[in-house]
């Protein structure tokens, strides 16, 4: 019963808030696209002496690939997933999944080649995270 309670007045909040600022459904969908902006681009992680792009190359396509994944498997795993993306607690945690991807890739090293797993596994991380957020935005 206090659940419910509970529920209705974020839901008067969020409406409340929603009338005095229109654009504000808007914002996780701009948080999101901005991360996206910000995770692929090479000049965020790559300085200019990368020769060929090699290693943007392939954190964008793990990224992308797991990131597909996870969006594919969604609708295979409904139940699951509208559990995951109706509480807070999921949505951080693929927040944090996206981060600790974000993390790993850092940690791999100069021009990604002093610990190469760390640079795949974050890579995929940063996807798998991103795939989960893009499923929140589209909620």
């Amino acid at each position: 019963m206090e659940t419910q309670s509970n529920n209705r007045k974020k839901q008067s909040m969020s409406s409340d808030l929603g009338i005095i600022w229109p654009g504000l459904r808007y914002l996780g969908l701009g948080i999101w696209l901005a991360w996206l902006f910000l995770a692929y681009s090479g000049t965020v992680w790559l300085s200019d002496v990368e020769i060929d792009g090699s290693n943007l190359s392939t954190l964008y396509l793990l990224s992308t690939a797991t990131s597909a994944v996870v969006l594919l498997a969604a609708p295979f795993f409904r139940r699951l997933f509208d559990a995951w993306l109706s509480t807070r607690i999921g949505v951080m945690c693929g927040a944090l999944i996206s981060m600790l991807g974000s993390i790993a890739v850092i940690i791999a090293g100069p021009y990604y080649t002093g610990v190469p797993p760390f640079f795949y596994i974050g890579s995929s991380l940063m996807g798998a995270g991103s795939g989960f957020l893009a499923l929140k935005c589209g909620q």
